[in-house]
């Protein structure tokens, strides 16, 4: 489920309908750019109750370079470890260092 997408059939904060509240978070998407160089942002203000990703789509027919900023206040309660990490043992390390140099 999409929380900004540039359709409005896919979600609540499109192209239409720029600002809103999803989960209790206020949500401003800046809008569906076409214009060379393109710039959109999105700002969530407030507090997930759930982990969410992002996912950005070039539907353009060329490459393109996507300069992507953010930031975050925290996880809270921030689980142990965090999602995506793992706890540091000698032998995984070893293991993921002895694949980079393949």
């Amino acid at each position: 489920k999409y929380v900004v997408h540039y359709s409005k059939n896919q979600a609540t904060i499109n192209d239409k309908s720029r600002t809103g509240t999803y989960e209790g978070v206020e949500v401003t998407f800046s809008g569906d750019d076409r214009t060379s160089p393109v710039t959109e942002t999105v700002a969530l203000k407030g507090t997930l109750p759930f982990a969410c990703s992002l996912q950005v789509q070039n539907y353009a027919d060329d490459e393109a370079e996507a300069t992507m900023t953010f930031s975050y206040a925290g996880v809270d309660p921030c689980p142990s470890p965090p999602p995506g990490c793992a706890m540091y043992t000698e032998h995984v390390s070893e293991l993921a260092y002895e694949a980079i140099l393949e």
